[in-house]
């Protein structure tokens, strides 16, 4: 198989971030940013496929269970990190590269991660995030391995490309997995903190809950005991009904797939009413998709619970393809919901 190698500078990639998350220059320099990106992105693939294979085979004797995946970093991700983080380059993300672990428990999640530190890779390690020890203030918990590939040979030519590592247990996946559901949906990046504040809270307060059962620290700002975490997350799913909107969100998708010729799907969910409906729009209907969700969103009243999002079937598939086990992740994380909220499922 070709791997891409790097073909650009430092400096050229960096300026060929600025540009594009500033939208500056000509259709033609931004055309060869993108040239330059697409590059950049391409030469992790074989720093990033040989740290993965490292990790899949030790992840393996820790827990013959364990699963492991990874991923070159989407564009849209990048762009919003340039976006959001000011003083950013490209050059400097650590995660264009990602791979990740899925062991069972926290204790076999310490275990691996000494694997690391009994018998080092060849790379360089350049650090470490604990999650699990310090969750961040969205709930999320993992711990991260961060690393700058060294090579020899025809492979020297990445050296310093850097790769990130993800190593969580399967409670800690499951939550991921729904935010990375619950975002595609509601086209909030809920996993940056950034979205509606019932959404953020809810999948703060449900971290907590999955601390505790792990024995882990909960997520700053939370409720430390289990009877107070349910007790918020009753009254948030009785204000905003999130149980009954995550569970149709999770129905919906074998609905949109089995619809043929559409490509969007204008959805419209009202969970006081027990009703969805589901519009799709062909292709070429793209402008005709979008304008049909301004009238849907403009006529609702201010404070109705009714959601309303516009889903294309890339979306979805880019869900899946991310995350191969959506569906059971999803009902495993949906059950938790609906233990503790005792609400019903929208059908």
């Amino acid at each position: 198989m070709q791997y891409a190698v790097p073909a650009f500078s430092v400096q050229e990639v960096n300026a060929a971030g600025r540009n594009l998350a500033a939208f500056q220059g000509s259709m033609e320099e931004l055309g060869h940013a993108m040239g330059v990106i697409d590059n950049w992105r391409a030469s992790h693939h074989w720093p990033l496929n040989t740290l993965y294979m490292t990790l899949k085979r030790r992840a393996s004797l820790v827990d013959g269970k364990a699963f492991a995946a990874q991923r070159i970093k989407r564009l849209e991700s990048i762009l919003s990190k340039l976006l959001n983080e000011k003083s950013m380059k490209l050059s400097q993300m650590q995660d264009i590269g990602g791979c990740r672990a899925v062991v069972s428990s926290v204790e076999q999640v310490r275990s691996l991660q000494r694997t690391y530190i009994t018998t080092p890779v060849v790379h360089t390690f350049t650090g470490a995030k604990d999650y699990i020890a310090e969750p961040k203030s969205t709930g999320y918990r993992s711990v991260h391995l961060k690393y700058k590939f060294s090579g020899k040979g025809n492979s020297k030519v990445y050296d310093g490309l850097k790769i990130e590592m993800q190593v969580r247990t399967a409670l800690q996946h499951q939550w991921a997995t729904a935010v990375e559901a619950a975002g595609t949906f509601t086209k909030e990046a809920l996993k940056s903190n950034r979205g509606r504040q019932e959404w953020l809270r809810f999948f703060s307060l449900m971290s907590s809950v999955f601390a505790l059962r792990e024995g882990c620290t909960t997520v700053p700002g939370t409720p430390s005991t289990v009877d107070e975490l349910h007790a918020e997350i009753r009254a948030l799913d009785k204000a905003f009904h999130i149980g009954l909107v995550f569970s149709q969100y999770r129905a919906i998708i074998p609905r949109i797939q089995r619809q043929q010729g559409a490509r969007y799907f204008l959805v419209v969910l009202d969970p006081v009413r027990y009703t969805v409906t589901i519009q799709g729009f062909k292709q070429h209907e793209s402008q005709m998709a979008n304008a049909a969700l301004t009238r849907t969103e403009t006529e609702l009243p201010k404070d109705t619970s009714t959601q309303v999002c516009l889903v294309s079937v890339s979306s979805v598939s880019a869900l899946k393809r991310a995350y191969p086990n959506y569906f059971l992740d999803t009902k495993d994380f949906l059950s938790e919901i609906l233990r503790i909220t005792g609400a019903k499922i929208l059908t």
